[in-house]
């Protein structure tokens, strides 16, 4: 029962602080992002719409552009307990036009690693200025529930942040 405690707490660090879950309009089914295996988040706003029993159709889908302006990483955490953990990601837009889109994000338990990838938010018509602009992403760490250890977070691949937390980071009720 104890493996099985753990392998719960242990999930905690899978789901995402705000997960967008797939939903279906009665014509199409809309699947925000799906991973592969080398990357998080890479197929994005996916449209399947049914053709016959069982058989879809694939009515849409981009491939996600990973951000390429990220400087810096860092993971802040509160002195409260439950500790609560965000990470901050600090770059560089490299036109008038870029925002961050997706953030998605996968636990890769054998190295206590949260990838983290943050992709460019597609854009539509119109013109860009080619202005550097700083940007600054935070998001909350899904760290309650977690065992105590030390994490790491990896950012597009390249950019990583280490944390600890000194117990099993829980809610101790009397």
């Amino acid at each position: 029962m104890k493996s099985i405690g753990k392998s719960l707490l242990t999930l905690a660090l899978l789901v995402p602080a705000v997960y967008a879950n797939p939903t279906f309009d009665g014509h199409t089914l809309h699947i925000p992002s799906i991973d592969t295996k080398d990357q998080v988040g890479v197929y994005q706003s996916i449209e399947l719409q049914p053709v016959d029993n069982n058989l879809w159709r694939l009515a849409q889908v981009d491939e996600g552009v990973l951000h390429q302006g990220i400087q810096t990483v860092e993971v802040l955490k509160t002195d409260t307990s439950p500790v609560q953990a965000f990470l901050i990601v600090s770059g560089m837009h490299s036109s008038s036009c870029d925002e961050i889109g997706n953030v998605a994000s996968r636990f890769d338990a054998a190295t206590s690693t949260l990838i983290v990838n943050l992709y460019y938010e597609p854009f539509g018509e119109g013109a860009c200025t080619g202005v550097f602009r700083p940007f600054e992403h935070v998001m909350a760490l899904p760290v309650f529930g977690v065992p105590a250890g030390e994490y790491k977070v990896l950012v597009n691949g390249t950019h990583q942040a280490q944390f600890e937390l000194l117990e099993d980071n829980k809610l101790d009720r009397p």
